[in-house]
């Protein structure tokens, strides 16, 4: 991992994402593109804003550029060419109720769905932590290489990863079948410490919560097909949803196909 862009409005939310990137970074060697994006140019002070985050203590011994995009929104800082290819992004939302509601969490919503890259979406105060992650997944073919984007960050030494396959009324799958998916899925990414979990629920994001409090998981990992959602629940929505309630930091990535 060389870059993480993280978006910030300079509010709490984003300055708590920003100190998880800088944990982040610190372990990996990664720098930091802080990155800022108004309509207009407003916003007068925001390179005293700016000076005031890179003087932060959480932030010693980390590489961070910052950027400053008038003109755009945050949903479009992905087509400025000096932003272009991060390894990972790393956005705030304050954790409100209706996250449309949420400036940020729109955001984040929109990115998660157009960003070739893993996005990390962490709430205010939440902090990662990787001992017990959740990969909710179809386990489809195209789903390998979506994981092998996540895989550089979420498998570390001490990470155990919870392979999960929901099981809904309109969907229904044998247990053995999905199973099967789950094991060959781990042989061709190379997992080593997983689990295969399969859990039966009424939602698949009711399934995703339930299984995730029940195992107490640090981190949600999810694939994603975007707005135009192939899958029978990955799709854009679902991973909209699972953001907006997750009590911990989601992890997505978005398949192409």
């Amino acid at each position: 991992m060389k870059r993480i862009l993280v978006p910030t409005d300079f509010s709490e939310c984003a300055l708590n994402a920003l100190k998880q990137a800088a944990e982040i970074a610190r372990k990996s060697g990664a720098s930091i593109d802080l990155v800022h994006a108004a309509l207009t140019d407003e916003l007068t002070n925001h390179q005293e804003k700016f000076d005031n985050i890179s003087s932060s203590n959480f932030l010693e011994g980390v590489a961070l550029k910052e950027h400053f995009l008038s003109g755009v929104e945050i949903k479009q800082i992905l087509e400025n060419e000096s932003l272009k290819n991060p390894d990972l992004i790393i956005m705030g939302t304050h954790g409100t109720s209706n996250w449309k509601e949420d400036a940020m969490g729109s955001n984040a919503a929109n990115i998660i769905l157009s960003a070739n890259v893993p996005v990390l979406v962490i709430k205010t105060n939440q902090t990662v932590h990787l001992k017990n992650v959740v990969f909710a997944s179809s386990f489809n073919s195209e789903t390998i290489h979506s994981f092998g984007e996540l895989k550089k960050f979420i498998q570390q030494k001490d990470t155990t990863i919870h392979l999960l396959f929901v099981i809904i009324p309109s969907f229904f799958t044998t247990t053995d079948a999905a199973e099967s998916k789950m094991e060959t899925f781990a042989k061709n990414v190379g997992l080593e410490n997983y689990s295969v979990n399969i859990y039966n629920d009424k939602t698949v994001e009711d399934g995703i919560h339930h299984f995730s409090k029940k195992i107490k998981a640090d981190l949600i990992a999810m694939e994603t097909h975007g707005r135009s959602g192939l899958a029978h629940f990955f799709s854009g929505s679902i991973t909209e949803d699972v953001v907006n309630h997750a009590k911990l930091p989601v992890l997505s990535t978005r398949i192409r196909l």
